[in-house]
């Protein structure tokens, strides 16, 4: 594969484990495990619940977890949908991300010869086992991606280092990432994008997409998805021109006719003088599918100049150049990251609207101040005081409903979530999640991020203990039936814990959930007697009970106030209320009693 990935944006949109808490593991049959022992189940009970939010709004959302709530009053709905179609089948495969990050430095605290991160997608286990042949072909691609990445790493870094010995002082850059554009029973669809800095007259951002059919594993080209030849080559003679100008382009017919040669005939183009075989993946063309249609891509120096900057043409599923069989089905719900500057089609009102996501550019310290969120010609300015990342995802509940959601994270964790009601004139719901409210925000279908999960085949880096085999993971949101939004506590210990949200028809967020669940679970043991509420599943009091030094409590849900529930060996839940005497307001006694004279250990950050 000639290119690989990635833009200007760090990936927020995963669960970050950031204090190396314990978390789930896998055991040799690949079943999950956990201390609660309760956590696989609470996610299966989440999942119904969905299913059935999914068949009480069936006339939303064309999708649900009984086949009888799908049928259709003919055999065939309007689309071909057949009748009893299944909410899982259109849902396909569920996606973990792992990132790697970046750094070269030759002694601490000097300024790194090289900075960056490098993503990497894989199925869970569950969707692993599923779709075999997907999951083999795309763990290749990550391997392959991910050895690319290293040596790109160590040239980069040596180049740096070599230019500041000649006095020429700079930190070269590589990020790399992906953004799910289509996930359902039929289409993988992943756009990745690389930008890298090694010291040159300005950066490079290199695009590439991948696309595979979701039942075989087997990559999906160009002219798989447009059959006829003749015909899409005539639309891109018209629309390329008409976009970007006639003047914009090299020579816009040789350009085609290299591209349409290797990617329908199989004919490798040579040099202009016939002497130098040229690589037959230079023209092969590129492209994603997302809910909308298909966006055929060029990068910088493909067919213009660098200043041009990327190209891109939309073609809807509308369109006759489109093969039927990868049309998706219709009005269900679906998410789609979103990558930074660049257009994003969308149906809205019947109508096909440019949008983009755009920030201002960064200071000194790589903060930015100000994101705009761009319908055709119309901006929406979303304001932060300060950030430092930004992920954004396209979520649509229906066909005449659609949302941006606006993850920015700011220094120490601190975090906006803003939602943007899609339109003629974009407008903000509700008030924006803020101040430290939450730290990271995913899909919660199939959600597992377990310790020692190997993704895909791992490679050890030369000359560093780090090697891939122990990770943490993090889903991929591509459905939007529900979100999970992380907050810090320091409540007994220092942890992240998370609520379930349903997307209202308005685009607001509501939580059904009376507490937070803590995402990786800590056993404290007690070191003296200690009286706590004893509770059942739904938090209320069934008695006291005076427990006794040793006592081992696995921390499990918390109100985010003033209480802390554990579970207990017997599977019992305990309560702990908290009081501060604290001048910080810090929560630091029970029964009056400091936490640190009634607990062997705690863990705290900082």
């Amino acid at each position: 594969m000639r290119k690989r990935f990635l833009a200007m944006l760090t990936t927020a949109g995963m669960c970050f484990s950031l204090f190396g808490c314990s978390a789930p593991s896998v055991d040799g049959n690949g079943n999950i495990s956990n201390e609660s022992g309760s956590e696989t189940s609470r996610i299966e009970e989440q999942k119904e619940k969905v299913k059935e939010r999914i068949s009480e709004n069936s006339s939303n959302l064309s999708s649900g977890s009984d086949a009888s709530n799908n049928a259709s009053t003919d055999n065939e709905d309007k689309e071909g949908r057949a009748q009893g179609f299944s909410y899982e089948q259109e849902k396909g495969p569920s996606l973990l991300r792992y990132s790697d990050y970046l750094l070269e430095s030759d002694e601490k605290g000097a300024k790194p010869f090289l900075s960056g991160h490098a993503d990497y997608i894989t199925l869970d286990l569950e969707s692993s086992r599923k779709y075999s042949g997907l999951h083999n072909a795309l763990s290749q691609e990550m391997k392959s991606i991910q050895k690319t990445i290293l040596e790109e790493t160590k040239s980069f870094a040596e180049s740096s280092k070599s230019d500041r010995q000649d006095g020429r002082e700079y930190e070269s850059s590589l990020e790399s990432n992906f953004y799910t554009k289509r996930v359902d029973s039929k289409v993988l669809s992943i756009l990745g994008s690389e930008y890298s800095y090694a010291g040159g007259a300005h950066p490079s951002s290199i695009y590439d997409g991948l696309n595979y059919d979701v039942n075989t594993g087997n990559k999906i080209k160009i002219k798989d998805v447009i059959s006829n030849k003749e015909s899409f080559r005539k639309y891109l003679e018209t629309e390329l021109p008409k976009k970007y100008g006639e003047e914009s382009f090299f020579d816009l017919k040789k350009s085609l006719d290299d591209y349409f040669s290797q990617s329908y005939d199989g004919v490798t183009p040579k040099s202009e003088d016939d002497s130098i075989q040229i690589d037959s993946d230079t023209y092969e063309l590129d492209f994603y599918m997302d809910a909308n249609g298909i966006t055929v891509f060029f990068n910088t120096y493909d067919i213009a100049p660098y200043a041009v900057g990327l190209i891109t043409v939309f073609i809807p599923y509308s369109s006759e150049l489109v093969n039927e069989n990868y049309k998706p089905f219709t009005d269900i719900s679906y998410a789609s990251e979103m990558a930074n500057y660049m257009d994003e089609n969308v149906e809205i009102d019947g109508e096909y609207n440019k949008i983009s996501i755009e920030t201002d550019d960064a200071d000194e310290s790589d903060y930015h101040n100000q994101v705009s969120v761009r319908v055709n010609d119309k901006e929406y300015k979303l304001i932060s005081k300060q950030y430092c990342n930004l992920y954004a995802n396209l979520v649509a509940l229906s066909s005449n409903q659609k949302y941006i959601m606006v993850y920015l994270s700011e220094e120490y964790d601190c975090s906006e979530l803003y939602i943007v009601k899609l339109g003629k004139e974009p407008s903000l719901v509700g008030k924006p999640l803020s101040s430290c409210d939450f730290s990271s925000i995913s899909g919660v279908d199939d959600y597992k991020e377990f310790e020692g999960y190997k993704g895909f085949a791992s490679i050890e880096k030369e000359d560093k203990e780090k090697s891939y085999d122990v990770t943490y993971y993090s889903v991929v949101p591509a459905h939007v039936e529900k979100v999970r939004i992380d907050t810090d506590f320091n409540l007994l210990s220092t942890y992240s814990a998370y609520k379930d949200y349903s997307m209202n028809d308005d685009g607001s967020l509501i939580s059904e959930d009376k507490y937070y669940i803590i995402k990786y679970p800590r056993t404290i043991v007690s070191k003296d007697t200690i009286e706590c509420e004893i509770v059942d599943e739904n938090g209320n009091v069934t008695g006291k009970e005076n427990l006794p030094a040793k006592t081992k409590y696995a921390m499990y849900r918390t109100d985010g106030i003033d209480k802390v529930d554990a579970k207990l060996e017997d599977g019992r839940i305990a309560r702990f209320t908290l009081t501060s005497d604290d001048e910080d307001g810090f929560y630091n006694l029970i029964n009056g009693k400091s936490i640190f004279d009634l607990f062997e250990e705690l863990f705290f950050a900082g």
